[in-house]
């Protein structure tokens, strides 16, 4: 059974609107130091690189690649929520990212309550996505550095009533603040773990 999204498209002829969007952010954590995070890196860097969405969790049989789900957003009049799939390889010395093999918007089913993802995204949307997180030494701090880029190209029916530039008002917000919020979560996590780390070290100083 098609899902929902594709149902109500009808896709025949179809016209596509490409959106590219990059995001960089920097940020200095204090009092920490870059061997550290390697240390903390190479450990977990799921933890790290994940921290700014709603939740992910393992893909069934696939224990290498999660399922990384964003806040769900009002589109319209739907109800939308993007889940990615995606692999975290191993962290290098400085350097980390996260791998998106797919990305699929569900729209809520008010009669069940669940999110229903597409069976094959493809065939609405095809989207390349990067993330990529880089920190050098800066002595009593570590910098790091933030990059996330989207390519994202929707797929409309030839006869959808809504012109391009309409759609892209709405949908480049939202794949915007997707990423933006992706990108602070990851700050405040390397925050709250460096923190964390600094009153360990000083209730061990102080024993």
């Amino acid at each position: 059974m098609r899902s929902r999204l594709v149902r109500q498209a009808g896709l025949g002829e179809e016209r596509r609107l490409t959106i590219k969007i990059v995001k960089e952010m920097e940020e200095v954590i204090p009092r920490i130091s870059k061997e550290w995070l390697d240390g903390i890196m190479k450990e977990d860097p799921t933890a790290v690189l994940l921290g700014g969405v709603e939740k992910f969790e393992a893909v069934p049989g696939k224990s290498s690649q999660q399922y990384i789900f964003f806040r769900p957003v009002d589109v319209g009049p739907y109800r939308a929520q993007v889940r990615l799939t995606a692999e975290v390889p191993p962290a290098e010395a400085d350097r980390a990212e996260v791998k998106v093999l797919e990305l699929n918007p569900g729209i809520l089913d008010k009669d069940t309550g669940k999110v229903e993802y597409q069976e094959d995204p493809n065939t609405l949307v095809e989207a390349v996505t990067s993330v990529e997180l880089r920190w050098q030494d800066g002595g009593s701090h570590v910098k790091v550095f933030q990059r996330a880029q989207q390519d994202f190209t929707l797929k409309m029916p030839w006869w959808f009533p809504v012109p391009d530039n309409a759609v892209e008002a709405v949908l480049k917000p939202f794949i915007e603040r997707m990423l933006r919020e992706s990108q602070a979560g990851v700050f405040r996590t390397l925050r709250k773990m460096a923190k964390d780390k600094n009153i360990t070290t000083r209730q061990k100083t102080a024993a």
